[in-house]
């Protein structure tokens, strides 16, 4: 019980009560953007390394249906997720943002919502340190309270919200006074559409001049469409369905830099920082596989860097050290559901492999797999390639090759939604609900499900000597030793990794 502990104590507790090396590094087991972060990382430090132990799993109302092609967020002590209701003559009749409690399921408020359009997929965003629940609905950008679940704000913009989801800011300032703000962009797929700044702190007559909720800025895109931005400091990021992709001030929207002529076909999706580069991917509407592309773009002047061909896609590529997964594909029009992995080779990229002749199928163009530890959690679509809802979870050992055993290390069937990891667990939605699958406990340094003592002497190699932990604890993340929470494995994680030992939690 230990990591339930842990658990509790980073995401649970109020900040102002928790151990300041915990409260400062709360959101290193969280989950609070789709693809992770602001900056659509897509990677966590740990995860399951199998599918087997079930936390607990959530279903819905009859009147209810998740979003399929959305995804469940984690911060704090809940997770948040974008449901359709449903009238007795089965037609939409609103939306609902549910939370639930992270370590039981149980669902903590639903708060009602109008209807999206255009079947949106569009998945919520928290900003932790507003205590605010963040998603675009139609016309409308809603701010919910995450403790009680009653709107604080909403903006009503001049378009539409489809399938883009909102970044949020924790470290603007004008000066010292905070000036966060809620990035978002409206559908103008073939046309001019734009991207949106939007107030979240307090207001102050010359810093921030701005009630929460007040639009701060706003510039004009060349088309958007599902144009989910990235924030990396103060720079925002977004591409658009014209093929070019731009850089943008997040404090005063002047542009940084645009890149234009970018193609075959527009982005209909996000965008990923990653160490000084964006990532984006095209999708072609013509051809049969891999007519579309990957870009790599400088983040400091968007001069490109590398290009390659890749399966059409909406999906932000996942970027860890010098590979990158794309998932991509439709199931006919010339293309199949697929996952693909890149090297990255500083000038130029090599695909390595991609999953289109292995079972079960895997990936798909509006799949947003999460990565840990060398580990790829991706779904398995539905046969027929519809909007239903993915059938199962699986993970990929990315050091292998499709024909390799051993490639597919695990699955669960039933759940398989663009998955998130938090604090070593997957949480994902599908045909049978929302699961919690759990992963390690924190500080099981010999992976053998308990903590110990027996964990004391991989725990101190782990620390001194991490390329003797990997040879002699194969198959175990040395992550499970951060028992801080900052992500890094050390010194500070000593006293954490003590009390852990004494089951202070339990």
């Amino acid at each position: 019980m230990a990591n339930r502990y842990r658990r509790k104590l980073r995401g649970c507790w109020p900040a102002a009560l928790l151990p300041a090396v915990v409260a400062a590094s709360a959101v290193a087991g969280e989950w609070t953007h789709l693809a992770r972060d602001a900056r659509r990382s897509g990677v966590a430090a740990r995860g399951p390394r199998d599918l087997s132990s079930v936390d607990w799993c959530a279903t819905l109302n009859p009147d209810e249906e998740f979003v399929w092609r959305s995804s469940v967020v984690v911060g704090g002590c809940r997770a948040y997720a974008n449901v359709r209701v449903f009238d007795g003559d089965d037609v939409q009749s609103g939306n609902r943002l549910i939370a639930l409690h992270r370590d039981d399921g149980q669902i903590k408020w639903r708060c009602e919502l109008p209807p999206d359009v255009l079947d949106s997929i569009s998945t919520p965003t928290i900003s932790a340190a507003h205590e605010l629940a963040i998603l675009g609905i139609d016309q409308t950008l809603f701010a919910v309270d995450t403790h009680v679940g009653s709107i604080a704000w909403q903006r009503p913009l001049p378009r539409r919200i489809v399938n883009a989801s909102a970044a949020v800011s924790d470290n603007l300032k004008n000066g010292e006074t905070p000036a966060n703000r809620v990035f978002i962009t409206d559908y103008a797929p073939y046309s001019t559409g734009a991207l949106y700044a939007v107030n979240l702190d307090a207001y102050h007559a010359s810093k921030n001049p701005f009630q929460p909720g007040e639009i701060a800025w706003s510039v004009t895109l060349a088309g958007s469409s599902g144009a989910t931005p990235a924030l990396d400091g103060s720079c925002v990021y977004v591409a658009c369905t014209s093929g070019e992709i731009r850089a943008y001030d997040a404090r005063d929207g002047s542009l940084e830099w645009a890149q234009p002529g970018l193609g075959p076909g527009g982005f209909f999706g996000g965008v990923g920082v990653s160490a000084g580069a964006v990532y984006a991917a095209t999708y072609n509407f013509f051809g049969s596989q891999n007519n579309s592309r990957l870009y790599k773009l400088s983040s400091a002047d968007g001069a490109i860097i590398w290009q390659t061909p890749c399966e059409r896609t909406t999906s932000i590529p996942v970027v860890v050290d010098s590979r990158i997964y794309v998932s991509g594909g439709i199931n006919g029009f010339g293309s199949v559901e697929k996952v693909q992995a890149f090297a990255d080779g500083g000038t130029s990229a090599t695909l390595l492999w991609d999953t289109a002749a292995i079972e079960p199928t895997v990936g798909g163009w509006t799949h947003q797999p999460a990565c840990a530890d060398g580990l790829l959690y991706v779904g398995t679509p539905a046969p027929g390639g519809d909007w239903s809802p993915y059938v199962q979870l699986a993970i990929i050992d990315t050091l292998k090759s499709p024909g390799d055993a051993g490639f597919i290390m695990a699955v669960h069937p039933g759940s398989g939604g663009s998955p998130a990891l938090a604090d070593g667990a997957a949480f994902s939605f599908g045909s049978g609900g929302l699961f919690a699958l759990a992963g390690d406990p924190l500080g099981d340094m010999n992976c053998d499900g308990a903590v110990d003592v027996l964990d004391i002497n991989p725990f101190v190699l782990a620390l001194f000597d991490p390329l003797a932990y990997d040879v002699l604890y194969p198959g175990c993340n040395m992550q499970n030793a951060d028992a801080n929470g900052d992500e890094q494995v050390n010194v500070l994680d000593i006293n954490a990794f003590v009390d852990l030992l004494a089951g202070d939690g339990g």
